[in-house]
């Protein structure tokens, strides 16, 4: 056998879903640690400037890592579902190139370019220097993401998420410790760059590890039918990121940065729901594409139905329970001055729990290699939102900002539902959902009436956190809302073989 497939052992979707969990779990965590020492320590102002850094990494990131990592992840496991293995051992080796390659260019541009970037957003040119070691942190970004697609795509889940929690907890931990000593945003953005390289370094240790080089056939397959692939998810990934970002440069262009980094602090505490929906995303792509190489889009569909109950019944009691305590939550992670965000929180996390079953209908149009689509749905959403960032904003201030960018959610959606259903792909169970919506919603409606009323004090943040708990697990299991399938599936992994732990998770799933 050309390359020796894991000793990153492939690994079922159930069982890689613990530890890309526990990655996501840990990636949450820090950022969240880091966001709040920011929150406290500095004005609104800096956390505007921060988030405005992270964002402009983020789109350079998009566009110098080509859409590979999706790339990687789908053609990997298709070839590992054909069984040929020489194929999937050239296209690493080509990739591993082609990353190192791309990385180099990025960082690059992003060093000479400086100047004009502090300009265009600071309204200063004294400011380069800081967009200078964005130009490092880029070159380890797009490594890592590319490089975390070829792990992905050999399904191995347990190795990139503990290369992954080493990697973000270290770039946040040595960021959080240069912010606290010389509280420049320079050092942070360098701190974050050096836990990156150290977690692309174990990954290209890794592949060439468990490569087979005696063996190799490097012309076997070329880049091409990838770079196909992948170039459309690039192009929706730019427009998509500026869809996704234009309220918050519209928020810029009206307001003050101290609107900014309200504005920016409330997007943060919503997406980073998206605890629950990464590593889902993360393991569908591989599992979904593998089924498309032996012909299968019947299970897809059927795996499509149950991943977006598993979903849903993970995130919707989530963002509504956040939803019922936004007041408290911001007041424990910032201050008083946050409140005025509680009203877009709220937008944002009742409508993305509405729509988030987009994630599991992005995948599967992925793994059947309808990537052209993307296009189409970014462009969409990119149109939604500026036209309704200049529409509501100006009149509405944050929370039209907030209805903005929950557009994006409700038009993707729409999109993808119409088009999956076309390929005979979308599968959905709504009686299942429903039940899910109702528990979640009857949970929502008390706790938001303690908090209001009775409960408004942090101190009681803890007991209405483990209510809500109660009240939508107990709802759930009445209107056995859970398949009955899967919840013995997760019982079984999260066990651990633990026959205590069994009857523990039989009381609470």
């Amino acid at each position: 056998m050309v390359i020796s497939i894991l000793k990153v052992e492939r690994q079922s979707a159930i069982a890689g879903s613990v530890y890309q969990y526990a990655s996501t779990f840990t990636f949450f965590i820090s950022g969240l640690i880091f966001y709040i020492f920011l929150a406290k320590t500095f004005p609104t102002s800096i956390v505007g400037e921060m988030s405005l850094l992270i964002a402009i990494v983020t789109i350079f990131n998009i566009v110098f890592s080509l859409g590979l990592q999706q790339g990687a992840q789908h053609f990997i496991s298709y070839y590992l579902g054909r069984g040929d293995y020489e194929a999937v051992h050239s296209l690493i080796m080509k990739m591993i190139v082609i990353g190192l390659i791309f990385a180099a260019i990025g960082s690059a541009v992003t060093f000479v370019i400086a100047p004009y970037i502090s300009i265009l957003f600071f309204h200063t040119s004294s400011d380069y220097l800081v967009v200078r070691y964005l130009a490092i942190e880029l070159f380890f970004l797009v490594c890592f993401s590319i490089f975390n697609g070829i792990i992905l795509g050999l399904q191995g889940f347990r190795f990139s998420a503990i290369i992954s929690i080493f990697g973000q907890s270290f770039s946040y931990f040595i960021s959080f410790i240069l912010l606290y000593m010389t509280h420049s945003i320079t050092y942070a953005i360098l701190g974050l760059a050096l836990g990156y390289g150290g977690s692309v370094f174990v990954f290209l240790m890794g592949m060439i590890f468990f490569l087979d080089f005696s063996k190799r056939r490097a012309e076997r397959i070329t880049l091409r039918p990838v770079f196909e692939y992948s170039f459309p998810l690039l192009l929706s990934s730019i427009i998509g990121y500026g869809s996704s970002y234009i309220d918050r440069f519209v928020v810029a262009y009206f307001f003050r940065t101290a609107e900014l980094g309200i504005y920016s602090f409330v997007l943060l505490i919503s997406s980073s729901l998206a605890i629950l929906a990464g590593p889902i995303n993360n393991i569908l792509l591989p599992k979904f594409s593998e089924l498309y190489s032996n012909g299968q889009r019947a299970d897809i569909k059927d795996a499509t139905a149950v991943s977006s109950s598993v979903l849903s019944y993970l995130y919707t009691p989530a963002a509504l329970g956040v939803a019922a305590l936004a007041p408290q939550i911001l007041e424990l992670f910032a201050d008083d001055q946050y409140l005025p965000g509680t009203g877009p929180l709220m937008i944002l996390l009742f409508i993305t729990a509405v729509f988030v079953t987009q994630n599991v209908l992005t995948q599967s149009v992925s793994s059947v290699r309808a990537t052209r689509f993307f296009i189409i749905v970014t462009i969409s959403t990119l149109i939604s939102n500026v036209t309704l960032s200049f529409t509501l904003i100006p009149s509405m201030g944050l929370s039209g900002a907030a209805l903005a960018n929950s557009s994006v959610s409700v038009t993707s959606f729409l999109l993808l539902f119409a088009y999956s259903r076309k390929l005979g792909i979308f599968g959905i169970d709504a009686t299942r959902l429903g039940k899910i919506w109702l528990s979640a919603a009857v949970m929502f409606g008390v706790i938001y009436y303690l908090q209001m009323s009775i409960m408004s004090s942090l101190i009681f943040l803890p007991l209405l956190i483990v209510l809500g708990g109660v009240i939508y697990i107990g709802l759930s299991k009445l209107l056995k809302a859970f398949p009955l399938e899967v919840r013995g599936q997760i019982i079984e992994v999260f066990s651990f073989g633990s026959s205590r732990m069994k009857k523990v998770l039989n009381l609470v799933i």
